[in-house]
């Protein structure tokens, strides 16, 4: 019974087109939205709505300043790459997970035979 009354008034609002004025789709977005600043601009008092009112419009600004600091930084491609390619002995068995120095089998030869 409920989805067929809430069926019904979504299609009332296709067949009246878009001649919705901004009041009623502002009305309409504060009554159906799950956040809780527009909802109370449109059902307090005259004072209330002013400062609920300023409150929603400090934090949806907040977040696009946070949106536009996030797509500034990632456009900045700022990357820094490090490289350094050095080559020193060692001596075997060394512990390490992975070391870049080649393997050089001529050196260790006779290790690997004592084992």
């Amino acid at each position: 019974m409920h989805l067929r009354k809430y069926l019904l008034k979504g299609l009332h609002r296709l067949q009246k087109g878009p001649g919705y004025t901004y009041k009623e789709l502002l009305v309409w977005y504060c009554n159906n939205t799950n956040t809780h600043g527009p909802k109370r601009i449109i059902c307090e008092g005259p004072k209330k709505k002013a400062m609920w009112f300023l409150i929603t419009l400090l934090f949806a600004s907040l977040v696009c300043w946070q949106w536009s600091e996030f797509i500034k930084t990632y456009l900045n491609w700022e990357v820094t790459v490090s490289l350094s390619l050095g080559f020193k002995t060692m001596d075997f068995p060394a512990v390490t997970i992975c070391n870049a120095s080649p393997f050089q089998y001529s050196k260790t030869k006779h290790l690997l035979m004592d084992l």
